[in-house]
């Protein structure tokens, strides 16, 4: 159960390092996110907290938007 408690403390830096990124406006933060939320899934399953990875299931979708929709180039304003 170690090992469970230490890997929920390292998800929970990658969600903050990730909201640092973003807040820096730097696209790296969604592929920080993703691999944060698939590892909060897999706690959350172990942990039987289904409503909670199903919640890190759709941010992860999020941040895979997240990442196309920032590379998307601005359109130019008339």
């Amino acid at each position: 159960m170690e090992s469970l408690s230490i890997l929920t403390w390292v998800l929970t830096a990658m969600s903050l390092v990730g909201v640092w990124y973003n807040i820096k406006k730097n696209p790296l933060c969604f592929y920080i996110w993703i691999v944060a939320n698939v590892g909060w899934i897999y706690v959350d399953i172990k942990a039987g907290l289904m409503g909670q990875a199903a919640l890190f299931v759709i941010y992860s979708a999020l941040s895979v938007y997240g990442i196309y929709a920032w590379r998307k180039p601005e359109e130019s304003k008339a």
